[in-house]
């Protein structure tokens, strides 16, 4: 349920991770995961670390790869049979968010409702990660369309995620306004001839003043 009726003369999509919400990285994930698999009873060899952090499969820049794929692959390298869904939570566990809003986030969002549709555009790499930091935020039900890279196939700033998000707001991607924290990520809607603002730079609010 949308929080509010709106009109559709502005389209405004958001990343998620530092435009939204703050959130709890692990520093060492490789390490991480090896000891989550050490306690459940695999015998990851150390080296699984350093290979973590090396391409274990073909993947060309724009197109997204699940972490828990990139971590089947390093065990597999590293001559070890884990199971698929011991990877997925090793991945889960390892990459568990513990979200905080930003100031601006719920006003930011109410505000874009209440102008056009609201999308979510971020990349993720995690399955289920993004949902699960909705959720916990309690802004799930605040946009029309989420996307993540992990979900479409697709990483920013590839125009084919921003298409994506397009198609699925039922919108010309020229139309959106895009709000992030990354130039060369999230300004990539505007090779699709989309406008970027960089809430590093600018207000979360910015896009309010995009058509006075």
């Amino acid at each position: 349920m949308r929080w509010t009726a709106y009109r559709s003369d502005v389209v405004v999509t958001f990343d998620l991770f530092g435009t939204l919400v703050s959130v709890r990285r692990e520093t060492a994930p490789a390490a991480a995961i090896r000891t989550y698999f050490l306690d459940a009873g695999f015998a990851v060899p150390e080296r699984f670390e350093q290979a973590y952090y090396e391409p274990q499969l073909e993947c060309p820049p724009d197109r997204a790869l699940s972490t828990t794929e990139h971590v089947r692959a390093t065990v597999a390298a590293c001559d070890v049979d884990v199971p698929t869904t011991l990877c997925r939570r090793a991945v889960r566990e390892t990459f568990t968010a513990e979200p905080t809003l930003r100031a601006e986030t719920t006003a930011a969002i109410r505000l874009a409702a209440d102008r056009g549709p609201v999308g979510l555009c971020s990349n993720c790499s995690v399955v289920g990660l993004v949902e699960e930091i909705l959720s916990e935020t309690q802004i799930e039900d605040a946009f029309d369309a989420v996307v993540t890279s992990v979900g479409c196939g697709w990483r920013k700033p590839s125009p084919k995620i921003f298409e994506t998000v397009a198609s699925r707001l039922g919108v010309d991607p020229a139309s959106i306004t895009h709000i992030g924290d990354n130039r060369t990520t999230d300004g990539g809607i505007e090779t699709v001839g989309g406008t970027f603002i960089n809430c590093q730079e600018q207000s979360l609010l910015a896009f309010a003043q995009k058509d006075r």
